[in-house]
């Protein structure tokens, strides 16, 4: 352990090996490798360009993205102002116990995977966890790409649980060499076997169907052969006494260590191969990296995005870089998008070994709302038709271009549009104090050790339109000092919840508040089909709230207004 001020840091896993050998490449290609394609392999990390970047506000929405392009719809994640993805252990309210295991679910699921599928992009990590002073638990991954090029790592706070598997899954497969794939076990069960290089080996089994119920499987091995046994977390798992091991497989990894001559024997192994070829790739073996190559600077080096001019057709070069030994030879082809016009839709395209190749394109934006980040996404089609690569680029509105209405109040007078939405613990009265002005009574019931939380909500009739803004601004005080923080949550149509993650403590003196949209994440989601980005222009409700430490509070709003801003 180390010591860090009153900080007891324990470092859980150092790892990995390395990245594609380095090229001499310009700063704005080494940015695009790192952003569309070193990300890759764990999805939940977030990859910047090199050098010293200070303004992380598209943090959520570029690891956002990256989830949603690989359907991981339903990991949690947010940013704080540091610059750090925070996942708070202790705030049951914000990520709750079936999310963390989603996101620990998907990293130990994800490490095995990409080690199976010889991916030669690693990243060396340290992963750490510490208690604060108040007795709070912190959990942080730092990780660098590349350390030649990539100055200063990046960092990413995990849930407790998300951390302790990816810990305990490196731990496991430490060193490990991919031997193959059990055949056999079950259709919905993916096992994957690695040489420890200590006369044992490790099996990596998973249920990787959608729905992911626990099915029986039966390993032709006495329970007395093996040597350890843990699940996703690092816990034993209770061998059975038995001739052959008959027990259930979830989506959670389990790691089974056996001896290696007896596994072998006793397993039918479909062998890796050697190579995989383009035409082969699955999503973590991506050989391609792509740029666009504007007759102006374009490049938003905060967004890690282009920026397009909303009013008109923007004209570029797509240039498509091919990393691997071998020529490909196919077609380019956009997917359809609802938010940019891409032409040509497809074109023939030729790339030479360790070359690049370069596409004339024009880009109209259809959706001139101001999310700050719409990602396009591109299919490498080979020879036979068939997806051999995709690459991601993230385009953005250039705000700077954009005309739009500067202020826009939203009225809060009318009562009947109000809900409590309290805790059971506790009670809310809502009032109108004075014209243009709404006051809450939060109250805590007489025998409640709890604190109570409360999010007041005004609904509207039909979705409102807010993408010509950029922010929601109100003024608040309360009867007591520092109460909070007060958040505000935007519901959109399907009923997901968007929160700015660090609230403003109420004074007792009137106080102006501003929250920018793009430092909003989701905190709440309904449904399966969200799209990761707030639908700015689909809400149906604002509630402001917190949970309040106080039996009884008075909190007041008024002067609410969707703005325009610089930030």
């Amino acid at each position: 352990g180390m010591k860090d001020g009153n900080k007891d840091i324990r470092v859980l896993a150092p790892a990995f090996t390395r990245m594609h050998p380095t090229y001499t490449w310009d700063q704005d290609y080494l940015r695009l490798y790192l952003a569309n394609h070193a990300g890759r392999f764990f999805d939940v990390m977030n990859i910047h360009h090199y050098g010293a970047v200070k303004n992380y506000k598209l943090l959520y929405e570029t690891v956002r993205q990256q989830l949603d392009d690989v359907g991981l719809t339903d990991i949690p994640c947010w940013s704080s102002e540091s610059g750090t993805m925070a996942f708070d252990v202790d705030e049951k309210s914000y990520i709750d116990q079936t999310m963390q295991r989603q996101q620990a679910t998907f990293l130990s699921q994800m490490y095995p995977s990409g080690l199976a599928a010889g991916e030669e992009r690693m990243f060396w990590y340290v992963a750490t966890t510490w208690i604060t002073p108040s007795g709070k638990w912190h959990s942080l991954l730092s990780y660098l790409p590349d350390a030649k090029n990539v100055r200063k790592p990046n960092k990413q706070g995990l849930a407790l649980p998300a951390l302790c598997a990816l810990s305990n899954t490196a731990h496991m497969l430490a060193d490990g060499r991919y031997l193959g794939q059990i055949q056999g076990l079950h259709s919905d069960v993916r096992a994957e076997l690695f040489d420890r290089g200590n006369q044992t080996v490790c099996l990596a089994i998973w249920n990787q169907s959608e729905t992911a119920s626990p099915v029986e499987v039966t390993l032709p091995v006495a329970g007395s052969a093996v040597k350890d046994w843990r699940d996703y977390l690092g816990s034993p798992v209770t061998v059975p006494a038995k001739s052959s091991l008959v027990f259930p497989v979830a989506e959670q990894t389990q790691y089974i260590v056996l001896p290696r001559q007896l596994a072998l024997d006793a397993l039918a192994l479909t062998p890796a191969k050697p190579t995989t070829k383009p035409s082969q790739a699955t999503h973590a073996q991506s050989r391609q990296v792509a740029r666009l190559v504007f007759p102006a600077k374009l490049i938003d080096e905060k967004a890690l995005a282009y920026r397009m001019d909303p009013s008109q057709a923007n004209v570029a070069a797509l240039e498509v870089y091919n990393l691997d030994d071998t020529p490909f030879t196919g077609k380019i082809q956009f997917q359809s998008n609802s938010n940019w016009l891409i032409e040509p839709h497809q074109a023939d395209v030729q790339i030479p070994a360790m070359s690049r190749a370069s596409i004339d394109v024009t880009i109209q934006a259809k959706n001139t709302t101001n999310r700050l980040s719409n990602p396009v996404v591109f299919d490498l089609l080979d020879t036979h038709g068939q997806v051999a690569d995709h690459v991601v680029l993230n385009l953005c509105i250039d705000m700077s271009k954009k005309e739009a209405e500067q202020t826009q109040t939203i009225p809060i007078d009318d009562l009947s549009r109000w809900q409590p939405n309290t805790a059971s613990i506790g009670q809310t009265q809502i009032k109108r104090t004075e014209a243009g002005t709404i006051g809450f009574e939060i109250k805590a019931n007489a025998n409640s050790v709890k604190h109570v939380w409360a999010f007041p909500t005004i609904s509207f009739d039909r979705p409102m339109d807010m993408s010509a803004f950029n922010a929601i601004q109100f003024e608040m005080k309360s009867d007591t000092p520092n109460i909070g923080p007060i958040r505000v949550h935007l519901v959109e149509e399907d009923q997901t919840i968007y929160s700015n993650t660090k609230g403003t403590l109420a004074q007792t003196d009137w106080q102006k508040v501003t929250v920018f949209f793009d430092k909003m994440v989701v905190v709440e989601r309904k449904t399966d089909m969200d799209n990761g980005f707030m639908d700015v222009d689909k809400i149906v409700a604002i509630r402001f709230g917190s949970r309040f430490k106080h039996k009884q509070v008075q909190l007041q709003i008024r002067n609410v207004q969707l703005v325009n801003l610089p930030e």
